[in-house]
């Protein structure tokens, strides 16, 4: 929202009168203040109904009408370490593609990203613009690869400063972090990744079945 003084000016109220009516719409839930800021409309946490598999957020937000977009923090060759190299499957001296991007829903920073690749794709993955273009989308292309699973596990976390600077947040602000490790069609893991999700935009739905089958969705 504009500053305090400029929202008394055009509404024609007094600031005080203003400070209440914007802290009563932050009790509800509809505004949050950050800091030295100002105000903000707080989103509500987007959803996804259903999902089949594993699911890129860019096809998810096509099915949806929604439009999304990202920001690349990193997108680089390099060794990988220890715990990627076991969820991966590889050894150890291996080069992995290491891509890093904030995840734009509607305009505002819904999740930040990491995805670790297994190096033969890291050459190839190095030469796309990834501001643009779409992970699963290139996967199927260019690598013939196609997402079959994914072993998640999930956890609440805290934004710490640099996480909370890129989404847009406070520093402790609740995260819901998603780590999942993504198979191919032919069961071999190719992405090890991590996402910080927004507590305040994402929702986690899931539906345990008997006999140890679950169906999950997110948003």
């Amino acid at each position: 929202l504009a500053p305090e003084r400029q929202l008394g000016a055009r509404l024609d109220v007094a600031r005080n009168t203003l400070r209440r009516a914007l802290t009563d719409l932050a009790a509800r839930g509809l505004l949050v203040s950050r800091d030295r800021s100002g105000w903000f409309v707080k989103g509500g946490p987007v959803t996804i109904e259903t999902i089949s598999g594993p699911q890129g957020l860019t096809d998810w937000a096509a099915i949806h009408g929604l439009a999304v977009s990202s920001t690349v923090c990193q997108a680089r060759i390099r060794p990988a370490f220890e715990a990627e190299a076991r969820a991966l499957r590889i050894p150890m001296d291996s080069n992995v593609f290491e891509l890093e991007r904030v995840r734009i829903v509607e305009g505002a920073p819904l999740s930040l990203d990491q995805s670790v690749l297994v190096p033969s794709l890291a050459d190839s993955l190095a030469q796309v613009d990834f501001s643009n273009a779409s992970l699963y989308q290139t996967l199927r292309s260019a690598n013939a690869i196609k997402p079959s699973r994914a072993e998640c596990m999930l956890r609440a976390v805290i934004a710490d400063r640099r996480s909370a600077e890129l989404l847009e947040l406070s520093d402790g602000d609740p995260l819901l972090e998603l780590s999942e490790t993504v198979f191919d069609q032919y069961g071999e893991p190719f992405e090890f990744a991590r996402h910080l999700n927004r507590g305040d935009r994402y929702a986690f739905r899931t539906t345990i079945l008997a006999g140890g089958v679950w169906e999950g969705s997110a948003g």
